[in-house]
């Protein structure tokens, strides 16, 4: 099954990239107009929680010795979770301080899903929303922990996406450039519209802005 999965996957990559890269004009429009209207006052604890991440960033974690491990582990387990989702076995996880890290699996040679996932799909902010329903934080406090969140994914992404990174020579340049732009908008705009519209209207941004292509290829056969 895990074969027919990674074959599956191989035919979808290209049409996936294609597709998302249709989804960039909307997006940006869509993104901008959170960001603009999300700087009103019932947002400022996300922004708050983004910007003491920066800073924080900035002051302490930048420096290897304190900031390299929790985003290798994130960026191992974030692999290791598209591994499981695609049905494969995984039999090994590391991630060190200095030397980055390591997922090893089995199940064939892999798929482009499990090698460029934590690219554009923020783990921890995940598992943030998994768990808010157990915390049922007061909204600000709510508001905060997601824009820290967020601004840890962020610097966690931008700082993973050079030339040197073996996981984007790995899927191809073209492909990540195609790819990635969309989904990153995805991923932020709906972690915005989560922290100050919920979670229910996070999902319908994700799935209203995925069917662009689609509203956009109606559009020409009508």
């Amino acid at each position: 099954m895990t074969r027919v999965i990674n074959r599956l996957l191989s035919w979808l990559k290209w049409p996936t990239a294609v597709w998302l890269a249709l989804c960039v004009p909307r997006l940006v429009r869509a993104d901008v107009a959170l960001v603009t209207g999300g700087l009103a006052a019932q947002a400022a604890p996300f922004w708050i929680g983004v910007a003491s991440y920066l800073v924080l960033w900035g002051l302490v974690l930048r420096r290897r010795v304190w900031g390299s491990f929790l985003p290798t582990l994130s960026h191992e387990l974030t692999h290791g979770l598209f591994a499981l989702l695609t049905l494969h076995r995984i039999t090994n996880v590391r991630a060190t301080w200095r030397s980055g890290g390591e997922l090893q699996y089995v199940g064939g040679r892999g798929n482009w899903l499990i090698t460029i996932s934590p690219y554009f799909f923020p783990l921890s902010l995940a598992l943030l929303v998994v768990a808010l329903p157990w915390l049922r934080p007061a909204p600000p406090l709510r508001q905060l922990l997601i824009g820290g969140i967020v601004g840890f994914e962020a610097v966690t992404m931008w700082r993973q996406v050079h030339r040197e990174q073996t996981d984007l020579q790995r899927v191809g340049f073209v492909f990540a450039a195609l790819l990635l732009p969309g989904a990153l908008l995805l991923t932020y705009g709906a972690a915005l519209t989560l922290a100050v519209r919920g979670d229910t209207a996070a999902l319908r941004f994700v799935t209203t802005h995925l069917q662009t292509p689609w509203e956009m290829i109606s559009a020409l056969v009508r």
